[in-house]
Order: C-alpha cells, then structure tokens, then sequence
C-alpha cells in the first residue's frame, strides 16, 4: 500500500499517518522475514562448510595415521637390520679373531715341527 509522502513544512492527518505507520509495520515484517531467511541460508552454508571442513580433518588424520604407521614400519625394520648388521659384526669379528689366532697356532706348530725336524725328533 502506497502512502502519500508529505511534502517539506506540510503536515500529514490522522489517517494518512496511520497508513504511514502500517506500511512501515509492513516493510519491517518484510525486512524480518528476509533477515529470517538470510539467517538460515548462512547457517545451511556454515553447516554445509562444517561438514566439509571436517571430512578434510578426517583425511589429514587417517594420511598422518597413516604416514605414522609406515614410518613405524620402517623404524622396527631399521632396527632389525641393525640387529642382524651387529650380530654379523659380531659373528665376523669372533671370527676374524679365531682365524687369527688359529693362524698363530698353525704358525707355532710349524716352527715347532720345524726345530723337531732339525733336532731330529721329527722326520720330514
């Protein structure tokens, strides 16, 4: 409903006054109700972002779980290789040091051999 807009110094009656006062009642029902909708189209939107927004946080979660897993893994496989290269180490080092001395013990009977060879208690 169109009111008549009193012109500059001119007053308006009772009437066109009230039709003012429910136009305006009007316009603000209207403003409301738009204000109403916005409000919920931006809380769908937010919904709708949360939702997103969370789906995202649940795949960095699982890829870093993930990456943890792997890198757990390959952790405990380093370890074991590390175990085994120690246990190598070990193993080739009493060895070495066996042959070694099995070396000097061969080299000690020779020379043994060889003063009873000389001595003559020992034929070649």
């Amino acid at each position: 409903m169109a009111t008549r807009v009193a012109a500059p110094g001119e007053l308006l009656g009772v009437d066109e006054l009230e039709r003012k006062i429910i136009d305006l009642s009007e316009q603000v029902e209207l403003k409301k109700e738009e204000v109403k909708s916005n409000f919920q189209q931006l809380h769908g939107l937010l919904a709708v972002r949360e939702n997103f927004l969370l789906k995202e946080m649940d795949e960095v979660v699982i890829r870093a779980r993930q990456e943890v897993t792997e890198k757990k893994t390959n952790l405990q496989q380093l370890y074991a290789a590390r175990e085994s290269l120690e246990r190598d180490l070990t193993q080739n080092t009493f060895k070495k040091l066996l042959e070694k001395n099995l070396r000097a013990i061969e080299d000690e009977i020779g020379v043994e051999v060889a003063r009873g060879v000389n001595m003559g208690w020992l034929e070649k």
